[in-house]
């Protein structure tokens, strides 16, 4: 391709951040879409002895999840938002809440920190895995909205395989 701007390959496996907006980044630089949008969660990082909670717990209505030498987070809220980062006091106090059902303890600890994060999402709810149509050699994994850690592994192996040369199946 004429003027190609990546080299041999480049990968773009961002999210939604503030700073960091696929659709403008990339769509605007290189002319191509990436059909994603942002979903705000909020969530909450509790100071928390360690050893306090040992595994993540999770229901429909919440999680707590435990970070090695970082406290407890708990969350998370889904909103449309656009790109709102606020993390509004009476959400937070909820969140506590809610994880406070899951693990009594949690409502005695202190808010370290509190903010939105984006999750991108596509229209039919599954992630963007796959070369460019403009750009051959760039490749995409976005729009993994609240599963990003979970198919990290697979995502992570089909991109492999497409920078191989191989062809995905159901792509």
């Amino acid at each position: 391709m004429p003027g190609d701007p990546f080299g041999p390959a480049a990968i773009d496996e961002r999210g939604h951040h503030e700073e960091q907006r696929p659709q403008a980044a990339l769509g605007e630089r290189f002319r191509i879409a990436i059909p994603v949008h942002p979903v705000k969660g909020q969530l909450a990082v509790l100071a928390a002895p360690e050893g306090l909670l040992r595994h993540t717990i999770h229901t429909h209505e919440a999680y707590a999840a435990p970070r090695a030498g970082h406290g407890i987070v708990v969350g998370a809220t889904m909103e449309e938002a656009g790109f709102d980062t606020s993390a509004p006091a009476e959400v937070t106090a909820g969140l506590v809440e809610a994880s406070a059902a899951l693990v009594p303890a949690l409502a005695a600890l202190a808010v370290l920190e509190a903010h939105g994060r984006f999750r991108p999402r596509t229209a039919d709810g599954l992630p963007v895995i796959g070369r460019s149509s403009r750009w051959e050699n760039l490749l995409i994994a976005t729009g993994h909205f609240r599963n990003g850690i979970l198919l990290t592994p697979e995502t992570g192996a089909a991109i492999a395989r497409l920078y191989a040369g191989a062809a995905i199946e159901g792509l």
